[in-house]
């Protein structure tokens, strides 16, 4: 089994929203800071490391600064998901070392701009992230 942390970002800080509402987030400054929590995924076995830009999927700025020092830190992969709606936001988290790209609605939402990062990074850059509630995606 492949169990794989996630590490949520809002303005530098690991933080979790309650049912996605960012008025309700709560943070984890008390375990460190993200490299910090990053570093203690990893030497507790995890084998890849899962980071949600919150900023830059709610549309007010990103964290790229922060990924950068994450990815630099760790001896395992990283993959980053959050406000990826272009192709150069894509091409610039694996330029920056992102083993992998996380998608989510822009894959049904702009199928063309969707289908250039394929082009652009291939298929095996890329996940996709499909969220269900009550049976329906």
């Amino acid at each position: 089994m492949l169990i794989i942390p996630s590490i949520d970002l809002i303005g530098g800080r690991v933080a979790r929203l309650l049912k996605g509402d960012p008025k309700y987030a709560w943070f984890y400054d008390n375990l460190g800071n993200p490299v910090t929590i990053a570093k203690m995924w990893e030497s507790e076995g995890a084998q890849l490391i899962h980071i949600v830009d919150l900023d830059s999927a709610l549309g007010r700025g990103d964290n790229i600064n922060v990924i950068g020092d994450i990815i630099r830190a760790l001896n395992i992969p990283v993959q980053v998901g959050g406000g990826i709606r272009s192709v150069w936001r894509a091409r610039q988290l694996i330029n920056l070392g992102a083993s992998r790209i996380v998608i989510g609605s822009l894959a049904f939402k702009s199928p063309e701009t969707f289908e250039a990062i394929l082009r652009e990074l291939g298929h095996d850059r890329i996940v996709v992230a499909l969220d269900h509630l009550d049976g329906r995606v």
